[in-house]
């Protein structure tokens, strides 16, 4: 299945941790990443290696043509795969596209976080330009948001 990967990162004024605790929950991701409208069903356990881990079921609000309006119920697993720096994310959506989000949280020298938001996008020939241009979009809002929700 063809695949794409983009990589996308901003200077948050927080420290790693603080970034990372605010995070290391689903439920953070209402509305931060803009098309996500609703987590439910979440279960934490942990995994063989003992991390954290979340499985989710989500809704995204996708429009298409700019105003027909579709709900896009994901399945997600959530990794908290090294406590205060990296938060992995792997997703199930529909028609077979699926998407890997590796977040990473690193500590600058004047105490700020540079924060990398990693993608992997896997789909059919046919919808990978749409969802991977849906997803540079999203991301990108993604972490203009998380800058606000942190700094604000």
């Amino acid at each position: 299945m063809p695949s794409e990967t983009f990589e996308k990162s901003i200077i948050v004024n927080r420290t790693p941790q603080e970034i990372y605790d605010y995070l290391s929950h689903p439920n953070s991701f209402v509305r931060l990443q803009p098309l996500i409208r609703g987590i439910y069903n979440v279960q934490e356990s942990r995994n063989m290696v003992g991390q954290v881990m979340y499985t989710y079921e989500a809704t995204e609000e996708l429009f298409f043509f700019g105003f027909v309006k579709y709900d896009n119920h994901l399945y997600v697993n959530m990794t908290l795969a090294d406590p205060g720096r990296i938060i992995l994310q792997e997703v199930e959506a529909p028609l077979n596209v699926r998407l890997k989000q590796l977040l990473k949280f690193d500590l600058r020298d004047d105490g700020s976080s540079q924060v990398i938001d990693s993608i992997e996008l896997n789909a059919p020939t046919g919808l990978l330009g749409y969802a991977v241009r849906t997803a540079k979009e999203a991301h990108a809002s993604l972490l203009q948001e998380l800058k606000a929700r942190m700094e604000g």
